[in-house]
């Protein structure tokens, strides 16, 4: 993916986990979103992590994750925006930052 790309998630339930391990920059972040009018869901089964970013000037936005064996959002990096997000049913922590 480029910077300032958004990569979009259909709307349904999407069983297991999302690793991450790119970055954008200042003026061109990397977005991982639902698309537009729909509900995208990541749905744990309660195993592990289940949305793992690696990496700088990332967004989430718009997007249920659910049913996390830990932590539903585990992040390494910098200048990260968590929008608009459902986060429930974790087994540890929501979310889980380092830096």
């Amino acid at each position: 993916m480029n910077a300032r790309a958004i990569a979009y998630f259909r709307a349904g339930v999407y069983a297991g986990s999302v690793t991450v391990n790119l970055s954008g920059n200042a003026g061109a972040p990397i977005t991982y979103q639902s698309y537009p009018g729909e509900a995208a869901i990541i749905d744990g089964n309660m195993n592990g992590i289940m949305v793992y970013v690696n990496g700088a000037y990332n967004t989430s936005r718009n997007v249920e994750v659910r049913n996390c064996g830990n932590h539903c959002f585990q992040i390494y990096g910098r200048s990260l925006i968590l929008d608009n997000l459902a986060i429930h049913y974790g087994r540890l922590n929501g979310v889980r930052t380092h830096h």
